[in-house]
């Protein structure tokens, strides 16, 4: 908490002025671009592969003189990789994060249990968020996700995690709403209820250069989305967990909710976002990104030695934040929107409520 706080106001000025140049306080990483699934959302598979080792990401997060506080694992299917939990293990020993997020599509529920074994139950400091997606029930998230029986890999994969009783691991559903499967989402909620997931969270499909898809129509109808967000922020809240940060992520989410449809509705960032610089993204082979909406490269790690701060500090970067900061671009991409909650004095107040006057 000590380190949010020094952060904090560094951030402010970083956006506003352009210095001091900080390293981000969230930092997705692409582990890889390969996926066993063929995804109506996703064309990321179709990417060239190109990976770094974990001996290289120990030597990226080694250069960090202040390594982000929360690191969000992701692909491609990162279980893909068989050194998964070797990359991991480099990022995590370097970094010390808060809380790890890792993101799969369940088909390797023997990967994740290993997963959940060496490396969470090892790093009891760390909060570890699995996130199973499931866009469907049964056959219809068979479809959308183009892989057949993968319905019941989310399944098989939630009720084994569940059974390891880590308890700085919380398991639960991702869903994505689009123009696929909005249609399904409501009846999908209540039905997942029956298999008792730590949470499930929802974010719109979107038009993102990461994933190849930023020319194809893949998100929900604005009107569709908003039905199903504001269901789901007037239910109940759900009992707190007893983890701070697993608590203040839920408390985000439901405020991401509204704020993702404003910025559908409006086309605009709505609250200043802060991507590129207290929130980044690399890419599998060591691109940096300021995020992966526009997955614009602004510089490679291996380039620079693996020095992180090198490619963050590069001309390339104070451009795209000029970009960014001039309003020149919009997305609901909920990394970033969290991190832009965060650093927005009034949605950070706003959830602080909610929060501390949830019952």
């Amino acid at each position: 908490m000590l380190e949010l706080a020094r952060r904090y106001p560094l951030y402010l000025m970083f956006r506003q002025f352009g210095f001091p140049v900080i390293e981000p306080l969230s930092l997705a990483v692409s582990v890889t671009n390969r996926c066993n699934f063929a995804c109506a959302t996703c064309n990321v598979s179709r990417k060239k592969p190109d990976e770094m080792s974990a001996r290289e990401y120990d030597a990226v997060f080694k250069s960090f003189r202040n390594p982000p506080r929360w690191i969000t694992l992701t692909g491609g299917e990162p279980f893909m990789r068989r050194d998964i939990e070797e990359v991991a293990t480099a990022i995590i020993e370097r970094a010390r994060p808060d809380a790890v997020t890792i993101a799969s599509n369940a088909s390797f529920p023997d990967r994740l249990v290993s997963f959940a074994r060496a490396v969470a139950s090892t790093h009891p400091n760390t909060s570890f968020i699995v996130n199973l997606s499931v866009d469907g029930i049964g056959p219809k998230h068979d479809k959308i996700r183009g892989h057949d029986g993968s319905f019941s890999l989310v399944l098989e994969s939630l009720q084994a995690l569940k059974e390891l009783e880590i308890k700085n691991m919380s398991v639960g559903f991702h869903t994505v709403i689009s123009r696929f499967n909005s249609d399904g989402v409501p009846k999908l909620i209540e039905y997942l209820k029956n298999f008792e997931p730590d949470f499930h969270r929802f974010e719109p499909a979107q038009r993102r250069a990461e994933l190849g898809v930023q020319n194809k129509d893949v998100e929900p109808a604005v009107e569709d989305y908003e039905i199903i967000t504001d269901a789901i922020t007037s239910a109940a809240r759900p009992p707190k967990t007893g983890s701070a940060i697993i608590d203040a992520i839920d408390d985000f989410r439901r405020s991401y909710y509204e704020l993702s449809t404003r910025i559908m509705k409006e086309k605009t960032q709505v609250v200043p976002c802060y991507a590129g610089m207290a929130s980044g993204h690399i890419a599998p082979n060591g691109d940096i990104w300021a995020c992966c909406t526009l997955a614009k490269s602004l510089g490679n790690v291996r380039e620079k030695n693996y020095n992180f701060s090198k490619v963050w500090g590069g001309p390339a970067a104070a451009e795209a934040r000029r970009f960014i900061r001039d309003n020149r671009c919009y997305c609901p991409m909920a990394n970033a929107c969290y991190t832009n909650m965060f650093l927005n004095i009034g949605s950070l107040g706003r959830i602080a409520a909610g929060y501390f006057f949830k019952f």
